[in-house]
């Protein structure tokens, strides 16, 4: 039990890391103007979290869902750049 605790920590600990470092590479990016930025990262960063079976609890008002670490980092690192530039599609400014 105590390796099985060590090895969730390691795992937690790379994930963390992982996504400070990935919202530094993708600080400032503008998908409309360089849609494939990043990509390269992400389809390599999949292959490795793909292979992680450590989901994450993430609450959303009274519903709570479980995210697998790619998952968790497509969330947190790209989505929200999407969501702006959506915002910013629909409200006509472009």
């Amino acid at each position: 039990m105590i390796i099985l605790c060590e090895s969730l920590l390691h795992c937690y600990e790379l994930n963390i890391l992982l996504l400070q470092q990935m919202k530094k590479e993708f600080e400032g990016w503008e998908p409309l103007k360089r849609p494939r930025h990043g990509l390269s990262a992400m389809e390599r960063w999949k292959i490795v979290l793909e292979g992680i079976d450590q989901p994450y609890r993430v609450a959303q008002s009274t519903h709570e869902f479980l995210l697998q670490p790619y998952d968790r980092l497509m969330w947190e690192v790209v989505m929200p750049y999407i969501r702006t530039t959506l915002r910013y599609v629909i409200s006509g400014c472009v």
